[in-house]
């Protein structure tokens, strides 16, 4: 199998997710182990937004489980760098912007942090230009243990505002979005 057969077939089994049928993620790490490239590829997205991402990126905006994240992360280390989306999230990106949806992400958070620590500092390129820690700190509760982790790695961040001026600090004090 080269990478575009791997690539569409990683897509097919993305897509099975939308339509009510369960995820094998275990054939994804599989042919992600086989072909590493493929993780870089970028591929039609489904869910929110529209455009082109990597599978980490669309794995993480599905809440996948930490094991997923972390056998697709040994299989393709580079794919926690991988910009390749239209608002070139990175997957700690992803991971914060979409915290507040279902489940405590601390984990798999914290874990793409320990893989990338740079990406901590990096911000979205879209249209507020925040850092993660910006998205961590809107929603209902906030993730207080990946708050704890990114300020104990850069104690900084609390002083970096966004676009609009705004520290982390004034997101968690406003009501959610």
């Amino acid at each position: 199998m080269n990478e575009e057969e791997a690539s569409n077939q990683i897509q097919e089994l993305l897509k099975d997710v939308n339509q009510g049928r369960p995820r094998d993620h275990k054939r994804i790490i599989e042919l992600l182990r086989a072909l590493p490239n493929v993780a870089l590829v970028p591929f039609i997205k489904s869910g929110w937004g529209s455009g082109r991402c990597t599978i980490l990126n669309q794995l993480v905006q599905e809440r996948a489980p930490l094991e997923v994240v972390r056998s697709v992360v040994e299989a393709a280390p580079e794919s926690v760098r991988a910009q390749v989306n239209d608002d070139d999230f990175l997957p700690i990106h992803t991971a914060c912007w979409h915290k507040w949806h279902e489940k405590d992400y601390s984990d798999v958070i914290i874990y793409l942090a320990q893989q990338y620590p740079e990406s901590m500092m990096e911000k979205y390129k879209g249209n507020v230009e925040q850092l993660p820690i910006h998205r961590l700190a809107q929603g209902e509760d906030g993730i207080l243990k990946a708050i704890k982790y990114m300020v104990a790695q850069i104690p900084g961040l609390v002083s970096t505002k966004d676009k609009f001026g705004f520290l982390p600090l004034h997101y968690a004090c406003s009501p959610s979005p």
